[in-house]
């Protein structure tokens, strides 16, 4: 019997599925922009290694990137092996297949490929919704992107995504893409937001983060369509709790270095040949977008101060109040 297939809405496309995905996602319905699905082999992988992870697990590298512009192959060793083309993405399991891992890398890691792919730039981002234009915080993992994008949802703005920030460039518009329904954050940094901590999912049984739907029930809501992008903040996060919040102006040379490093893809899109079409187009947004750096101490005290000074900057650059 063939398994039936799923339809979600996933950074503004429409995947089809044989995965339960256990995700927040929005169903969807018309063509297919791309289908996820396991196959039962895979040919050797396309290219030359472009990344292997510094993390070893069982003696060999946790993660190992293979391509070429037109497929990439995600390998983890002994887990599972990912192969991606603008149209589809394959997943091929190890034995004892581990679900959640599989998840975790096809929205992850996978997507922001298969972004690349097709064009859409795939910043490592998030972005809320203020007044209908979008405000991207860019950063590493660890710098509290979702921590802080959770703090805008608390004060009734809305999501447009969380981690991947789908980005497309016109001559007109840097647009970013609604991503999907849902924050990921530590159980202490949850707690802050979420009443009850003990119904939340965790992304992954050997990972901390817990699942946090936004919309409906859940926190805040959820932004469905592509949004402008007005300003990008670049964070910084210091240690010294008594270290003031400041804003600071990026010329646009440096706002292009944020950019290039702040990429979901960075390791892997000048090896697959992609960067010489992705440069220009990160360059218009650094030359239209604001881009500015936003330093402040850690602890979950400061948030409302974090907030405060973010919105009082965007007031002064609109010359509006936002409430």
């Amino acid at each position: 019997m063939t398994k039936q297939l799923l339809k979600y809405s996933v950074y503004g496309f429409v995947w089809e599925t044989d995965l339960h995905l256990r995700s927040c996602l929005i169903p969807a319905e018309g063509r297919s922009d791309v289908v996820l699905h396991r196959i039962w082999d895979l040919s050797d992988p396309p290219g030359k290694c472009l990344f292997n992870s510094p993390l070893i697990r069982n003696g060999s590298p946790f993660l190992k990137i293979y391509g070429t512009k037109q497929r990439v192959f995600i390998r983890y060793p002994g887990l599972v092996d990912i192969a991606i083309t603008p149209t589809n993405i394959h997943y091929l399991p190890a034995p004892g297949n581990d679900v959640a891992l599989i998840e975790a890398q096809c929205l992850g890691p996978a997507s922001a490929l298969w972004l690349e792919l097709n064009n859409v730039l795939a910043l490592h981002a998030s972005a809320v919704v203020v007044d209908d234009a979008a405000i991207a915080f860019l950063q590493d993992s660890g710098s509290g992107k979702s921590t802080l994008t959770a703090t805008f949802l608390s004060h009734q703005h809305a999501l447009l995504t969380d981690d991947i920030l789908a980005v497309n460039v016109t001559p007109q518009t840097v647009c970013g893409r609604p991503g999907y329904p849902q924050l990921r954050l530590s159980p202490q940094v949850a707690q802050h937001f979420v009443a009850d901590t003990d119904k939340l999912t965790s992304l992954h049984p050997r990972l901390e983060k817990k699942r946090i739907p936004v919309g409906m029930s859940g926190l805040g809501t959820f932004y469905k369509r592509p949004a402008t992008i007005s300003h990008i903040y670049v964070l910084n996060r210091v240690e010294d709790d008594g270290a003031p919040i400041t804003i600071r102006d990026l010329t646009p040379a440096d706002g292009l270095r944020e950019l290039i490093r702040g990429s979901s893809a960075a390791n892997t899109t000048d090896g697959l040949g992609l960067q010489q079409h992705r440069i220009p187009r990160l360059a218009r947004i650094a030359e239209t977008v604001p881009i500015r750096r936003l330093t402040y101490p850690c602890g979950m005290h400061h948030l409302h101060d974090i907030y405060q000074s973010v919105v009082n900057d965007i007031d002064a650059a609109h010359g509006r109040r936002i409430h």
